[in-house]
């Protein structure tokens, strides 16, 4: 059931890959890795001493902060994945997926797929620790995770956006200016496929919907089936799935521009006004969806120093603050390894048999 719980959520079969292909997945790996360095350097170019000096006089206490905020948003991602565990009846406690995301934030850094393979290997742990008749149920609840911060994260750069709109226009760079609006508009695209993909039983109604939901089927390999099929199990608590959304706007992705701004104060800039860089972090993150580089790293980077820059954040602030955000990014992705190491209870993961609690299966 685990190898079929696998091919589900990924689309492809289990069975061992040749050397060819594993060659083949670590050279795209080191390449993605080459590029990440690449753009890293490309944004630490000029004046490199002043871009060390100001990381090396950065205000400790606002350094801890940032940190604490981003262990917030950790925390909640946790509780987020908890809420849609219990509405499937699969009883875990927050801590316990927290330990589960911690150690997928590992495998998602270490390893060939950036954050599909700690994806699978968060799979891997549920599966193991879920009795047989809830595997499937436990496994899509990841979906939902993803699908569920995405369109909040998608919200929150549209709407920060509309009240920064004249940020759009202060960057200088032709090129910078045109991703950030391709961004903006991804994450506008982004959203409203989410709408269609979760209301996808009132538009396969219409015959034009149906046939394009079955071309993207069928060169999807059978992905968007299983992407729907995963949507129509909270299709009936969708409470659960409007509050994950709102608390991953709030608690989720506000944090992360918290922290942004901590490292802001960190590095002695004064002039930046929250509501730019809460606009550079969110369409930033939007940025380390795409999976050019692992984790997001380098391409975030670049866009949140753009339009910090162009906020009127010196550069000699604007380019050490994203560098020093990816390195607490990176901290706590390696933290999950000791997670990995210390934390083996064998029954991580528990389901109940009790009925699921009152209000999380009702429309």
């Amino acid at each position: 059931m685990e190898e079929k719980t696998d091919e589900i959520l990924t689309g492809e079969s289990q069975e061992p890959s040749s050397p060819a292909d594993k060659m083949k997945a670590v050279f795209w790996f080191l390449l993605r890795i080459a590029l990440a360095g690449g753009i890293i350097l490309w944004l630490l170019r000029g004046d490199f001493s002043s871009y060390v000096k100001t990381i090396a006089n950065m205000n400790v206490y606002w350094l801890l902060l940032a940190a604490a905020f981003y262990l917030f948003h950790i925390v909640v991602a946790a509780w987020r994945w908890h809420l849609l565990l219990v509405a499937q009846n699969i009883h875990v406690s927050v801590f316990e997926s927290f330990v589960l995301i911690m150690k997928s934030m590992f495998f998602s850094l270490v390893i060939p797929g950036g954050a599909i393979g700690g994806d699978i290997m968060r799979v891997g742990f549920l599966v193991k620790r879920t009795p047989p008749g809830r595997k499937l149920e436990g496994a899509f609840t990841i979906f939902i995770d993803r699908f569920t911060g995405m369109v909040a994260l998608f919200s929150l750069a549209i709407f920060i956006t509309i009240l920064e709109w004249d940020m759009l226009f202060s960057i200088q760079s032709n090129i910078m200016q045109m991703v950030v609006l391709v961004l903006v508009l991804g994450s506008i695209g982004g959203l409203g496929a989410g709408f269609v993909m979760f209301f996808h039983r009132e538009f396969e109604r219409i015959r034009l919907f149906a046939f394009f939901a079955g071309l993207a089927n069928k060169y999807s390999h059978g992905t968007y089936n299983r992407l729907i099929n995963a949507l129509d199990l909270y299709r009936q608590c969708w409470k659960v799935v409007l509050v994950c959304i709102i608390s991953g706007m709030l608690f989720m992705h506000l944090p992360l521009a918290a922290c942004v701004y901590s490292l802001c104060k960190a590095a002695g800039a004064e002039s930046v006004p929250a509501g730019k860089i809460v606009a550079a972090t969110t369409i930033g993150n939007t940025a380390g969806l795409i999976p050019l580089t692992p984790s997001g790293l380098g391409t975030r980077d670049a866009v949140i120093s753009g339009i910090l820059t162009a906020s009127g954040m010196p550069k000699d602030k604007a380019t050490p603050v994203p560098i020093v955000n990816t390195a607490v990014i990176l901290f706590f992705n390696l933290a999950g390894g000791l997670f990995f190491i210390l934390h083996r209870k064998s029954d991580l993961i528990k389901v109940s048999e009790r009925p699921a609690k009152e209000g999380l299966s009702e429309s």
